[in-house]
């Protein structure tokens, strides 16, 4: 058989035509991961990271490299959206590249896909990102400081719609236990690992091989830290606990404060009494009050830094032969857990 332009055209259409549909039926429009927007240190522009999407014409659009979109001169409501261009046949531009040549009957199509700010919505096919209720020309944008209230001049980010099916965020623990029996920590948060794991929003991995060694805590995101006596570091266990801390989650439990003073010290962090506003409290599930014990969870605000002095790991697990505990106890503590989890992903992203 020649296949023909037309024969080419009609075979690919076919195909394109059931992905499309395929991806409307079984998905819709929307974000599948990544495309986050962010504030520019500038406050006159935003950026958007690399992502993919589905438009509503069940186009897949991917977004390779992060970019920058420039916010002057536009106030009122401005929406961050996501657009698939698509221009031809046309003819090829020699301009372009002088190392091909194509004969003159040659057509081509151009497809992009970019981010863009708009002030006015027509009837174009496009994926929301964010939304900025804009002041001014000329007035700075922001982060939000609260996602589920952003006011004039933040983004606000509750009008993405996601779809697809990609898999949950993994978050690598790594528990380390100093002093005493490891036994009680290492069946705590391996409940709460099987539960959050069964929920399905978070998979969770827990590594009980680390060290303070040099490189000992490489496989981590964050590092569980059950401190049941003094403890006492040496220089370089130190400064692997430090370099760590940087860029990563460091959960302290511990009998009291004092225990923790010199792990404290070494992270060079002042906790302070978590509030009812914190993500620890408040994301996803909603705490008036700590469900463990009062006054016993803190939290360093400048940080990933966590200390606990509720002896979170025995709720997980149950409590134990000679003090058991109640259901309800159990479900609020796992349920802290995933807070505490959910606000470690935060902190890495």
């Amino acid at each position: 058989m020649a296949v023909t332009a037309d024969v080419w055209r009609v075979a690919h259409e076919y195909h394109m035509k059931h992905l499309q549909a395929h991806s409307l039926m079984c998905h819709g429009g929307g974000i599948v991961g990544g495309l986050k927007v962010r504030a520019n240190e500038t406050g006159n522009a935003i950026y958007v990271t690399p992502g993919l999407a589905i438009d509503g014409r069940g186009r897949i659009m991917v977004l390779h490299s992060q970019e920058q979109i420039e916010l002057e001169d536009m106030h009122g409501p401005v929406r961050i959206v996501l657009e698939y261009k698509e221009r031809g046949p046309l003819p090829y531009d020699r301009n372009a590249s002088e190392a091909i040549h194509f004969d003159n009957d040659v057509l081509f199509m151009h497809t992009n896909v970019h981010p863009q700010a708009k002030v006015e919505i027509g009837d174009e096919t496009w994926v929301e990102l964010a939304r900025i209720d804009r002041g001014g020309d000329s007035n700075p944008v922001h982060d939000a400081v609260s996602q589920d209230w952003p006011v004039r001049d933040e983004i606000d980010c509750r009008f993405r719609r996601y779809v697809g099916g990609l898999p949950p965020p993994v978050l690598r623990i790594g528990l380390l236990v100093m002093g005493g029996n490891a036994k009680p920590a290492m069946e705590g948060l391996a409940c709460l690992a099987r539960t959050v794991n069964h929920h399905g929003q978070i998979q969770v991995i827990v590594h009980t091989d680390v060290s303070l060694v040099q490189n000992g805590l490489q496989p981590c995101d964050m590092l569980y830290l059950y401190i049941q006596q003094g403890v006492q570091l040496t220089q370089s266990e130190s400064d692997t606990l430090k370099e760590f801390a940087k860029e990563h989650v460091v959960f302290i439990e511990c009998a009291n404060e004092t225990t923790a003073q010199p792990i404290l010290r070494v992270l060079g962090t002042q906790v302070s009494a978590v509030t009812n506003t914190h993500r620890l409290m408040n994301s996803p599930h909603l705490f008036t009050t700590l469900p463990m014990a009062q006054e016993s969870i803190k939290v360093g605000s400048a940080g990933g830094v966590v200390l606990s002095t509720a002896d979170c790991s025995t709720a997980w697990r149950g409590g134990d032969s000679t003090r058991p505990i109640s259901r309800e106890t159990i479900r609020t503590s796992h349920e802290w857990g995933e807070n505490l989890l959910m606000f470690a992903l935060s902190i890495l992203n």
